[in-house]
């Protein structure tokens, strides 16, 4: 049941990815990112803080950004469904942010409005390895606006690998 779950959200993302780069506005696109990855505990995070993250990323000729995905939260069942406008590279990790459109079943850590950020590190081995790829996430409240990664990175700055959520089923692709 689960896998026919993962099959299915994989296949939406990327039929949404298709269908966005065979219509003519996005006709130019250039695949940044995409993946999906089960995330297990991290320091901060202790068991059973178990996470899924799906994924895609895309720049348009013109330079803007756009992508979308879902973070679950395995121990309630909540999830959130975000969009991605921003993004940079800090060595091998991808940055990215933008708002978190819908939320279900929220803790209250995740509200509609929020910017929702993650990094992503592939371990570039395109799911060909035992090493698994990591990933964080994160919030801004809504009450301080919308902001880039980039305003996100200059007051945060980069995050320390060891606090990044090692996966445990899945992979990410950087193009």
């Amino acid at each position: 049941m689960i896998s026919i779950r993962k099959l299915s959200v994989c296949s939406a993302l990327v039929a949404a990815f298709l269908f966005g780069t065979a219509s003519q506005s996005h006709a130019q696109t250039t695949p940044i990112a995409n993946g999906h990855l089960k995330g297990g505990p991290t320091p901060v995070a202790p068991a059973p803080s178990i996470i899924d993250l799906t994924f895609f990323l895309v720049e348009e000729s013109d330079g803007s950004v756009f992508g979308s995905g879902k973070l679950t939260k395995k121990s309630d069942g909540g999830w959130i469904l975000f969009d991605l406008n921003s993004y940079v590279f800090v060595g091998d990790t991808l940055y990215a942010a933008g708002p978190i459109t819908h939320t279900h079943n929220s803790d209250g850590t995740f509200q509609v409005g929020d910017t929702f950020f993650m990094a992503v590190e592939d371990n570039g081995d395109g799911g060909n390895s035992t090493d698994m790829d990591a990933f964080l996430e994160g919030v801004v409240p809504a009450a301080f606006g919308p902001m880039t990664i980039q305003e996100i990175l200059a007051i945060l700055g980069p995050a320390p690998s060891e606090i990044f959520r090692q996966g445990i089923l899945g992979n990410f692709r950087f193009h």
